[in-house]
C-alpha cells in the first residue's frame, strides 16, 4: 500500500529516513525546507503490514526513492510511478538497480559517486589565497550561468530566477572568485538541511590555476559548512572532480543512479 504522509505517519517517516540520513539528504532537505505536500512535491510511504518498505518523493518531475532494507513491492512502485508525470527517478544504486528488474520507462541511466567529508584538512594553499572569495547575490546569477554554460555545465534543472530565489530565501549559497573581472571558478550549495550541505555547479576554468582555485573554493566552502554543524557531501562523475574532491578529504560512501527521459 502507498499513501501520501499524514499526522499519523510523520514520526514513522523521519525514524526510517534516519537510518540512513547522509544518503536520504534530498528527501530529508527538501521536506525540511518545503514540508511534505505542497503544489510542486508530495511524499508517501510504502507499507506492507504497517511497516515501511519504500519512501517515495515527488518534486516537480523528478521522483527520489528510498528503502532501508531494498524489501519494496515492486510492481505496486511501479504502479505508482506510471500514474505520476515524472521524467527523472534517482536514489542509491541497490534501490534503484532492483527498480530496474522491471521497469524499462527511462532509458538513460548515469551513475555517480555519493562523497561526504567528515572534517576538513589543513590543506595550505600560498599565493591562491590571496584570490578574495565572493559570496553572490541574485544579481550574479546570470553571469554565473553564462561561465557554467561556456564550459559546457548547466546550474541542473533549476532556472536562473528559481537559483535567485533560493538565493534570497537563504536556502543555499553560491561563491565565486573573479580575476580582471570575469569569473574563473565557482561553486554552489544545492541543499541544505539542519545538519547536512549538498555542493553542486562546481565549475572552473581549464588550466592550472583553474584547478587549483576550485581545490581553494571548495575547502573554504566546505570548511564553512563543518564549522557551522553541517556535514558537506556531494555526488560527482568524472576523474577531474575526483581530484579536486579527494584533495580536500571528502570520502565515498556510496553509489548514486539517476534515469532520465533524456541523454544530457
Amino acid at each position: 500500500m502507498i499513501v501520501k504522509i499524514d499526522n499519523l505517519l510523520e514520526k514513522s517517516f523521519w525514524e526510517y529516513v534516519s537510518y540512513e540520513e547522509i544518503i536520504n539528504l534530498f528527501i530529508i532537505g527538501y521536506v525540511e525546507n518545503y514540508g511534505f505536500n505542497n503544489k510542486f512535491q508530495s511524499v508517501w510511504l510504502q507499507l506492507e503490514d504497517n511497516d515501511i518498505t519504500s519512501v517515495i518523493l515527488k518534486r516537480h518531475s523528478k521522483l527520489t526513492i528510498y528503502s532501508y532494507k531494498n524489501d519494496f513491492d515492486i510492481d505496486e512502485l511501479i504502479c505508482h510511478i506510471e500514474g505520476l508525470n515524472v521524467s527523472i527517478i534517482d536514489g542509491k544504486k541497490s534501490v534503484i538497480d532492483r527498480l530496474l528488474e522491471r521497469y524499462d520507462s527511462l532509458k538513460y541511466k548515469k551513475e555517480r559517486s555519493f562523497c561526504t567529508l567528515k572534517e576538513a584538512r589543513n590543506i595550505e594553499f600560498g599565493d591562491i589565497s590571496k584570490y578574495k572569495i565572493k559570496r553572490a547575490s541574485a544579481k550574479d546569477i546570470e553571469s554565473i550561468y553564462i561561465f557554467l554554460g561556456g564550459l559546457g555545465r548547466s546550474m541542473g534543472l533549476k532556472s536562473i530566477e528559481e537559483k535567485k530565489l533560493e538565493l534570497e530565501d537563504g536556502k543555499i549559497r553560491v561563491y565565486f572568485i573573479e580575476e580582471e573581472g570575469k569569473i574563473i571558478t565557482t561553486v554552489s550549495t544545492g541543499i541544505e538541511t539542519s545538519f547536512l550541505a549538498e555542493l553542486v555547479d562546481l565549475g572552473f576554468c581549464d588550466n592550472e590555476k583553474g584547478v587549483k582555485l576550485s581545490k581553494y573554493l571548495v575547502y573554504i566552502l566546505s570548511k564553512e559548512l563543518i564549522d557551522e554543524g553541517k556535514r558537506p557531501c556531494v555526488f560527482y562523475d568524472g576523474m577531474d572532480y575526483k581530484e579536486i574532491y579527494d584533495c580536500v578529504g571528502y570520502k565515498k560512501e556510496s553509489d548514486w543512479i539517476t534515469l532520465s527521459r533524456y541523454n544530457k
